[in-house]
């Protein structure tokens, strides 16, 4: 986790990165990142579960680029605990709802990429 890339836009971005990007922005958590990727997905008929694989992937990239905090019970957390978080499957679905509260942050430098989008919803243009 070196210094912020900042050479990024948001079109350079994948369009998980976006989502988990926003959802960060938002104080969001692992939960409402998968929930902002598929909105309106009923989780008693489909699970999310195929889903957490690319999320984890997204995430971790932005921790690297320096875009995203880890924050547990308001709490940032290191690097290192943050990537073990969000690599837990586990803290983003489970049949009885997250393992842990993981709560992303946005940093300046993700602020920035944010700030290039012409449409911070163009994450759901998958065609």
């Amino acid at each position: 986790m070196k210094g912020w890339d900042v050479s990024s836009s948001w079109d350079s971005l994948r369009k998980e990165e976006q989502c988990a990007l926003l959802g960060a922005a938002e104080s969001a958590t692992l939960l409402d990142i998968l929930a902002m990727w598929r909105p309106g997905l009923d989780y008693d008929v489909v699970s999310p579960v195929e889903d957490v694989p690319r999320m984890i992937d997204a995430v971790a990239s932005l921790l690297r680029k320096g875009y995203v905090e880890v924050f547990i019970d308001l709490a940032r957390q290191s690097p290192e605990d943050a990537l073990s978080l969000i690599s837990d499957e586990r803290n983003w679905w489970t049949d009885d709802g997250p393992a842990r509260l993981v709560e992303l942050g946005v940093t300046p430098a993700g602020r920035a990429v944010l700030e290039s989008a012409a449409n911070i919803y163009s994450f759901r243009d998958r065609g």
